[in-house]
């Protein structure tokens, strides 16, 4: 159990750093938007939810190894087990789900990206022109 405080520790330290690191993008560029989007509520859902599980799974190992410490010769019960094996799974799950989905939306943006690109070069619109509009567009549109 102290194995998994550590690494969950050391999980909600990565995530706050990272965070704090890129805050003022974050403000620019998913805060300070009048239009909630379905991009913007994933960044937002996959962010905070990340730190709230790490901090959940602080402190259920926390209560779990108080509880178990006091009686050293006693095992967690079945329910422990299986409570925690849920709790594992449903973050684990929801977390992959969130990214899939943001990444899913990458890359079909990307396909349209590539098409527009062949498409203007074909025109005679100059690439340094539409690689400027597709970094542009690709900044939390």
């Amino acid at each position: 159990m102290r194995a998994q405080i550590v690494a969950s520790g050391f999980g909600l330290l990565i995530t706050s750093c990272d965070s704090f690191l890129t805050r003022r993008k974050e403000l620019e560029y998913v805060w300070n938007s009048r239009k909630p989007t379905f991009v913007r509520s994933l960044f937002i859902l996959a962010r905070y939810l990340a730190v709230l599980i790490h901090i959940a799974s602080i402190v259920l190992t926390s209560i779990w190894t108080a509880r178990f410490r006091d009686h050293p010769g006693q095992r967690p019960t079945d329910e422990v087990c299986m409570t925690w094996q849920i709790f594992q799974a449903v973050s684990c799950y929801s977390m992959l789900l969130i990214l899939e989905l943001i990444m899913s939306i990458r890359v079909f943006a990307l396909k349209d990206d590539w098409t527009k690109l062949c498409h203007s070069e074909s025109s005679g619109q100059s690439t340094v022109h539409v690689h400027r509009e597709l970094h542009i567009k690709n900044l939390w549109s």
